[in-house]
């Protein structure tokens, strides 16, 4: 028959108990025919050890859980000169800013700028966009969106090369509600942390404001 041995460890102090519950009914526990440490309560378990189908589970309780694409909530950009879009979480690689119809009054374009914790980075872009046929233009205080006062509709989709910190690259694309032309641009920024705001911005320096649209942006990890 095999036995059952128990080892004292010589170094140690302390006396572990084996402590029977208040029960009226015998249990037999049957130890597995394998070497091996006895899991409890605190103890972790490596998840390439789950073998088998797992039963179904609520997840009412689970937290951290990315669900894919989050939205921000969409602003009227009908007046003023600035949209700030707050409280993007931390590891955020990929963000798109969508316009609707958006558009600047006095001739004057519009741009979009990346926050971090410390404020709003308003330098060191390199922003180039190539309005149809032919006219092209260069911008280094954000991504520009378009040079002129028509409004547009489309997307500016923004991604972090992870390999290389926190630089942002952006590609835009985006037609005028007339028709007239379309804008296309890239372009990249080092923002030295990670991303927590955006601003959507219009050029003042040309006495500009927002007219007309609305703005939304999304994110994803």
């Amino acid at each position: 028959m095999s036995k059952i041995a128990l080892t004292p460890n010589a170094s140690g102090t302390g006396t572990f108990t084996l402590a029977s519950p208040n029960s009226n009914t015998n249990r037999t526990i049957t130890l597995p025919d394998v070497a091996g440490e006895l899991l409890t309560n605190v103890s972790s378990l490596a998840s390439g050890k789950l073998t088998g189908a797992l039963p179904a589970i609520s997840g009412a309780a689970l937290t951290g859980i990315v669900t894919g694409r989050e939205y921000a909530t969409a602003v009227a950009t009908t007046s003023g000169t600035a949209f700030d879009f707050t409280g993007i979480p931390a590891g955020v690689n990929q963000v798109t800013v969508y316009f609707v119809g958006v558009g600047c009054s006095g001739g004057s374009g519009s741009f979009v700028q990346l926050g971090t914790g410390a404020g709003f980075t308003t330098s060191g872009y390199q922003s180039m966009i190539f309005k149809t046929p032919s006219t092209n233009s260069f911008a280094t205080t954000g991504f520009s969106i378009l040079s002129g006062a028509n409004a547009v509709n489309g997307r500016m989709t923004l991604i972090r090369n992870t390999a290389s910190g926190y630089i942002w690259t952006n590609t835009l694309a985006v037609g005028t509600t007339n028709g007239s032309f379309s804008v296309f641009g890239a372009g990249q920024v080092n923002i030295g942390a990670d991303l927590t705001q955006l601003r959507l911005k219009s050029d003042t320096a040309n006495l500009g404001s927002f007219s007309n649209g609305t703005a939304n942006i999304s994110w994803s990890y």
